[in-house]
């Protein structure tokens, strides 16, 4: 458990299931002893939560969490419009894909590569290519799949969209 504060980088929560709670992450505070609701101070930062099945869909718990940070994520196909169950004020998500577009998350199918596969990389196209901030966080010099992590610009969830070169034969 985290006491007081903590973070997640560069990773990926998938294929998680849990019928009573949210599927992936409770983050909670106590306000007994003195605590309050801005008790906990959590950051995520270039995560990926996808295809996981939590109660009423919700993948993440925010109770008296009001430091929490969600940063450069994608929180998408959890079977549920509201991902997020939050008991208290304060928590933000910025440069996020979240589905259904809660807590002013962008509400856009990050087009992942191979969803049916397991493959969460981002194809071309994914809104999430580019779309990231690196202002204010510090992260591991590659992603979860050890390509660079910045190419150009930073992207969205734990992986950066990396181009593989290919041969062109050349006809003379």
């Amino acid at each position: 458990g985290l006491y007081g504060g903590g973070s997640i980088s560069n990773s990926l929560f998938y294929n998680n299931t849990s019928p009573a709670s949210s599927s992936c992450l409770y983050l909670g505070s106590s306000t007994a002893n003195g605590g309050t609701t801005a008790g906990l101070n959590f950051e995520m930062v270039n995560t990926t939560i996808t295809n996981n099945t939590g109660a009423n869909g919700n993948a993440i718990s925010m109770v008296n969490a009001g430091n929490s940070k969600i940063k450069n994520s994608i929180i998408y196909g959890n079977g549920s419009v509201t991902p997020f169950v939050i008991t208290s004020t304060g928590s933000t998500v910025t440069n996020s894909i979240v589905e259904g577009g809660q807590q002013s998350g962008t509400d856009s199918d990050p087009l992942f590569t191979d969803s049916a596969n397991d493959d969460y990389t981002l194809t071309c196209t994914s809104p999430a290519v580019d779309a990231g901030s690196a202002e204010g966080i510090i992260l591991p010099n590659n992603d979860l799949a050890g390509a660079a992590r910045i190419n150009t610009t930073l992207d969205m969830g734990a992986y950066e969209f990396f181009v593989v070169p290919t041969a062109i034969d050349v006809l003379t």
